[in-house]
């Protein structure tokens, strides 16, 4: 089933109201058929079958997309009853025009082996009525009701054709949002195995603080009380990580068992991106000091996996990095003078990276945001905002 944004184009290639649009042509032909009968009629024709008949000619076409053959058999009866009354049918332009759109409708919207005998019918009746002037025009007939038919073929095969590339957008769009989620899931599986190594180590510090605040209860009250004040300080912390850890999916992956990088490493990994032939400057605003460890840790995998990108997709020749510590949270600017493709060449980076949705899943963890786009100069930015609290 298509989406409705794409099925809604659709229709309007065809018409926002087929029904009103069936209504405006027949309303049209209508009062196109009365004009001409007026005209071409001679003074001693009755004008009240004249102008009825002229009416009922069209009126068949209302149904010319739901029962096309029905409108179709319709204004040949028409043109029939005024044949019989009148004698002849007036020469106007009406009177074949009318029968043209109603095959255009057949072959249209009537299977192809069926509009096609509706037309030769059309064409035979159209004849034997003496449309023409002086009843020699049917290979004209033949000529401009076989073209209707084929233009009524050739909108039946375009209206499919859309319909086609409609449902086949909407499934690539189907697809492309279960790519991005199963990319979400994996990177919030990545960043839970990560957590859960921060909430280990606070753990751990607990354990020590603890032992350390028992053998000094006795000897050192006071060193013992700076102990369980530690305990409580990372306790706090602990916790605030194992809630962010209990939100995320665990994978069934094993974790290498390695530290946690952080911010205090990002000498080392710009040392790594200079070495690719990238120019990278680091700016640090505000005073540096120690952070949460998971605001620590998505730091540095957030500058990490952008100046990836920016090495593997933006073929940029510069980069500008910018860590500023604010009083409630802390701000990151990558900046570029490569591509668009720096960061959105794919959901998922080949080689382990996680692009934008790792990067966002990172930052929407921690309650901040991340933002990316163009420059006016041309390169590209990811800027992210990570509360401290």
């Amino acid at each position: 089933m298509c989406r409705p944004g794409v099925r809604s184009s659709v229709q309007r290639m065809r018409g926002p109201s087929p029904h009103r649009l069936d209504v405006a042509v027949t309303c049209g032909f209508a009062g196109i058929a009365v004009t001409e009968a007026l005209l071409a009629t001679p003074s001693d024709d009755p004008l009240a079958f004249v102008v009825p008949s002229a009416v009922a000619l069209a009126v068949p076409l209302l149904v010319r997309r739901h029962r096309p053959a029905l409108a179709l058999v319709g204004v040949l009866a028409v043109m029939a009853v005024q044949r019989a009354v009148l004698g002849e049918i007036w020469d106007a332009g009406s009177s074949l025009a009318i029968p043209m759109c109603a095959v255009y409708s057949a072959g249209a919207y009537l299977p192809r082996q069926r509009s096609l005998a509706a037309t030769g019918v059309a064409i035979v009746v159209t004849s034997i009525l003496d449309v023409g002037a002086d009843g020699s025009d049917w290979p004209f007939l033949t000529l401009i009701l076989g073209a209707m038919w084929v233009a009524g073929m050739v909108a039946r095969r375009y209206w499919q054709m859309a319909d086609q590339a409609a449902a086949y957008a909407a499934e690539l769009e189907v697809l492309q949002a279960e790519r991005e989620e199963n990319a979400a899931r994996a990177e919030r599986t990545r960043i839970a195995r990560e957590l859960h190594d921060v909430v280990a180590h606070c753990v751990s510090t607990i354990v020590v603080q603890a032992e350390a605040g028992q053998a000094l209860i006795e000897a050192d009250r006071s060193g013992a009380s700076e102990s369980f004040a530690a305990i409580q300080d990372t306790g706090r912390q602990a916790m605030v990580e194992l809630r962010r850890l209990l939100g995320l999916l665990r994978g069934g992956g094993q974790d290498d068992g390695g530290p946690q990088p952080t911010l205090a490493h990002l000498d080392a990994l710009l040392a790594d991106v200079r070495r690719t032939g990238l120019h990278v400057s680091l700016e640090i605003a505000g005073t540096p000091r120690e952070l949460p460890p998971g605001v620590d840790l998505s730091a540095y995998r957030i500058l990490q996996e952008s100046l990836t990108n920016t090495v593997k997709h933006g073929r940029a020749q510069r980069a500008a990095v910018l860590v500023r510590y604010e009083a409630e949270a802390l701000t990151l600017e990558i900046v570029d003078d490569g591509e668009a493709a720096s960061v959105t060449a794919s959901a998922t980076a080949p080689g382990g990276g996680h692009g934008l949705v790792g990067m966002t899943e990172r930052a929407h963890l921690l309650g901040g945001t991340l933002q990316s786009g163009r420059t006016h100069e041309g390169g590209y930015a990811v800027r992210a905002r990570l509360p401290l609290s």
